[in-house]
């Protein structure tokens, strides 16, 4: 393995796709439709000025996520437009599970399990006060900022509202200005009961939607609505039982009064670009499912029945911002799991192909039995071929037994210490885990990156 396989993914480095070229023309002062002004004021939101959002789950997020952040505050700040960020607090992840890396290279969770629930429905809870003892030393001080900023919002309404008024705090000044938008507050407004009525009442819009699945290969592992005899078509919708079950949608629930209905994925991005916003940032998840909704909308806009729906405006546009960024944690110098991975596929490689030990006539003699064996006119003789090129790869194998069991040893080395490097190349730590220099930093170099 060579110094440069060592670490084959293990860069440091800002995304932003496309270049910001390509999309600040959409940061720029523009009339509203109607529809347009009516949803920004529903969800808190000026009329005047652009709006660029981004969002995420509730929880304290890794750094990429907070890139997504940095980069919609300086969007806003550069082009005088208004920061709004997105709280999907629909979604049932569990945001007080709280990893930290370990002095020995290990891995451990801070807060017990609980069962699958909306952050909106679930109630806020404490963390332990302290910090383990086994906690690497580079993130001590971190974690500990973490669990003060987490436990001083305690008495939040909800889950979603502790964690994301925590994640404000760690932000600091760079949370200053930011519109919250919480996900679930999204039904109180006028055009998603026009979405909910849509899909409710005409099967038009969720057969739209599946062909727009359809025709982009369900981008994102975005799967097809489903069909049921008694309850009709589902929608791309939540259900949030009282208990705090969260549960698919069926036309003829979304009849029923009182239902508590909130907007999946797709629903959810399709209508913040119609009203809410110039400019929509992506992480590399959203990136990917959100093709989906490019061509949802673009399907509804060309059907009569589904057209007053998206009429008057295009979508807002989006970009993908994101990051990779690891901690500094003490210890043995590891090779990354993409160059443990490359050598595993190299050492197999190189007992079925010479040219990966550099042996160039083997490897010639090998392209020619191969072709042997894909070109001979009969079944007979294809078997005589494939039995002679298996007498090669044998004696060839015994030749240079040395240097494969070298390869192999190489491997087993590098593979004992899989634990470890998954743990010092792990990109999803808490962004407070990383110190105030490293988050100044991540700002500072997401700024520059979008000034390219």
């Amino acid at each position: 393995m060579t110094d440069q396989s060592l670490h084959l993914d293990a860069t440091e480095s800002v995304t932003v796709v496309p270049p910001a070229s390509g999309f600040l023309v959409a940061l720029t002062d523009k009339p509203l439709t109607p529809a347009q002004v009516q949803f920004r004021d529903e969800i808190g939101l000026p009329a005047a000025g652009p709006i660029v959002m981004s969002g995420h789950q509730a929880e304290i997020w890794h750094p990429g996520i907070a890139a997504k952040w940095f980069a919609m505050t300086t969007l806003a700040r550069r082009f005088g437009a208004r920061p709004a960020w997105v709280v999907v607090d629909q979604d049932d992840n569990d945001p007080s599970r709280i990893k930290y890396p370990t002095a020995s290279l290990g891995r451990l969770t801070l807060g017990a399990s609980r069962p699958a629930m909306p952050t909106c429905a679930r109630p806020a809870e404490t963390l332990p006060k302290d910090v383990p003892e086994d906690c690497a030393p580079a993130a001590r001080e971190g974690l500990e900022h973490l669990l003060r900023a987490v436990n001083a919002h305690a008495n939040a309404t909800t889950l979603a509202e502790q964690y994301t008024n925590a994640a404000c705090d760690l932000l600091g000044s760079h949370a200053q200005g930011v519109t919250l938008v919480y996900a679930t507050r999204l039904r109180q407004t006028t055009l998603f009961r026009a979405f909910v009525r849509s899909m409710r009442d005409d099967s038009t819009a969720v057969r739209l939607y599946n062909r727009a699945v359809q025709e982009t290969g369900g981008a994102g592992g975005v799967r097809p609505l489903r069909s049921d005899s008694t309850r009709g078509d589902e929608l791309p919708l939540w259900h949030v039982h009282p208990s705090g079950a969260r549960l698919p949608v069926y036309a003829r629930d979304a009849a029923q009064p009182g239902e508590v209905l909130t907007p999946k994925a797709l629903v959810l991005t399709a209508l913040l670009r119609l009203a809410g916003c110039e400019l929509f940032i992506h992480g590399l998840g959203g990136g990917v499912y959100d093709r989906v909704t490019d061509r949802w909308l673009e399907l509804l806009a060309n059907e009569a029945a589904t057209r007053p729906l998206v009429a008057g405006a295009p979508p807002a546009p989006t970009c993908v911002v994101s990051a990779t960024k690891y901690l500094p944690l003490d210890g043995p110098d590891v090779p990354s799991p993409g160059a443990i991975a490359h050598a595993s596929w190299l050492a197999h490689r190189a007992k079925h192909d010479p040219l990966v030990l550099g042996d160039r006539v083997a490897a010639a003699q090998r392209s020619l039995l191969l072709r042997g064996v894909t070109g001979a006119p009969s079944k007979r003789e294809r078997f005589a071929a494939f039995l002679a090129l298996h007498k090669f790869l044998s004696e060839y194998r015994a030749s240079h037994a040395a240097d494969l069991a070298a390869s192999d040893a190489s491997v087993a080395a590098a593979g004992a210490s899989r634990r470890a490097a998954g743990v010092r190349f792990d990109r999803t730590w808490a962004f407070p885990l990383y110190g105030p220099t490293s988050l100044e930093g991540l700002h500072a170099e997401v700024a520059r990156t979008l000034q390219q």
